[in-house]
């Protein structure tokens, strides 16, 4: 987003900052002790929203952060101009472009960068279960030796009886910070951190009832 020249970053986080609470009551909540990493790492997230990577943007800011599209979005020149504004990294589900990618994740990791990734691989919008994950992510953190930081969006309806229906709230929760060991093989280690993460997200999304009783978890 810092390439969005004529708005300084100061600007724009205020401002999205504004818009993410009126629309979806966003919140931020960091469930892990551990403090976050300042320098480079991997970011991943749940996709549930077209908007939730500014959610991210905004819990990490001032931290660069790049993040990651699928190739085909770049088919429309509209939206592929902006990705390119954006310093958006595109990534295609093949060997060649998962090479690609790593890459150029690599490159920006070796320039402090954050990268962060939606390791399920498509939006479903307000979705509470996991769908199954890819490995780029976690070969690109195991690879680059930096750790992971596991995020997860809880959507709630508070008021679910209201007409029209309302925009679910949506708590982005940092689940926790996971680091690669450099003693074990890159395929075990990049499973291992997939498993966890995965674990840390449905831990989050799992419903408590009891702790928002007048709250509707979507599913």
């Amino acid at each position: 987003m810092s390439q969005i020249r004529f708005i300084p970053d100061s600007v724009l986080h205020r401002i999205a900052g504004v818009l993410l609470r009126a629309a979806f009551n966003y919140d931020c909540v960091k469930d892990c002790q551990e403090a976050l990493p300042e320098g480079p790492a991997v970011v991943v997230c749940n996709h549930v929203h077209a908007l939730d990577c500014a959610g991210i943007w905004l819990a990490l800011f001032p931290r660069k952060i790049y993040f990651v599209s699928q190739l085909a979005n770049w088919d429309n020149p509209v939206i592929g101009g902006i990705l390119n504004l954006a310093d958006v990294i595109p990534l295609e589900h093949t060997v060649s472009g998962l090479t690609d990618f790593i890459q150029q994740g690599a490159a920006r990791l070796k320039e402090n960068g954050v990268i962060c990734i939606y390791p399920e691989g498509n939006l479903l919008p307000y979705n509470q279960t996991l769908q199954p994950f890819h490995n780029g992510a976690f070969r690109l953190a195991v690879e680059q030796k930096v750790p992971v930081v596991v995020c997860a969006y809880k959507a709630v309806i508070h008021s679910p009886w209201l007409l029209p229906p309302a925009h679910p709230d949506l708590t982005l929760h940092i689940a926790g910070v996971l680091h690669p060991d450099p003693h074990v093989g890159a395929r075990q280690e990049a499973y291992r951190l997939q498993q966890e993460s995965r674990q840390l997200m449905e831990k989050v999304l799992r419903p408590h009832p009891l702790a928002e009783p007048m709250g509707l978890y979507l599913s």
